[in-house]
């Protein structure tokens, strides 16, 4: 059977998307080039015109996922057809779903500078998005009047949020069963003056 002939960049995504499938399924240390290989049929000579070594792979898809999962971030914060409240219910469930993902599939030590990097670009992308839904909330009561939120002040105040939650994260052991996102809760209250009891009473009803 003749080998189908794709573009380039076709081919290498098929080539991240098996190994993001695969890295997911069984970790960085379980997954070989050649079972990247076989998912997508294709040879050694293959893999390595588009990728040095699985590290190389492995960092790129480890790239692109936090990339999708920051993006569905950004939906979910857009969404002005939805209630405040709700969107934050909804941000805070698909937040916690994708700490375990990410940090369940990404945790070779070997990739610890790449990944603390890609990390910090990321999340720094979700300030804009973070920054508009705080003065959205601000101009519904939500956020007190008294905050210090403005618009010269959302986006470094969303910047120390999303980082401050990020090292909230290193410091626990997310591949625990017992994590909670909730420990985000009196952080965020505390910082925006909103009550504790609001936020904590919004995940409980996300979770009825």
């Amino acid at each position: 059977m003749a080998r189908v002939s794709k573009p380039p960049e076709i081919r290498r995504q098929e080539l991240i998307d098996a190994a993001l499938a695969l890295f997911m399924e069984k970790g960085y240390e379980s997954v070989s080039v050649r079972d990247i290989l076989k998912v997508v049929n294709g040879h050694p000579g293959m893999f390595y015109y588009y990728f040095e070594s699985k590290q190389e792979i492995y960092n790129e898809a480890m790239r692109q996922m936090g990339k999708a999962e920051i993006a569905k971030r950004a939906v979910i914060l857009g969404d002005t057809d939805k209630p405040v409240m709700l969107r934050f219910k909804e941000l805070f469930c698909l937040i916690e779903s994708g700490i375990r993902d990410y940090y369940r599939t990404f945790s070779n030590p070997e990739s610890i500078a790449y990944e603390t990097m890609t990390a910090f670009d990321l999340l720094t992308g979700m300030a804009e998005p973070v920054s508009r839904f705080m003065l959205e909330a601000k101009a519904e009561g939500i956020i007190p009047a008294d905050s210090g939120i403005d618009e010269n002040t959302a986006y470094p105040m969303s910047l120390f949020i999303i980082h401050g939650c990020h090292g909230l994260v290193h410091n626990s052991d997310v591949r625990d069963s017992s994590f909670d996102i909730g420990h985000f809760i009196p952080f965020i209250a505390r910082f925006l003056g909103i009550s504790e009891n609001l936020l904590k009473e919004a995940l409980k009803e996300d979770e009825a």
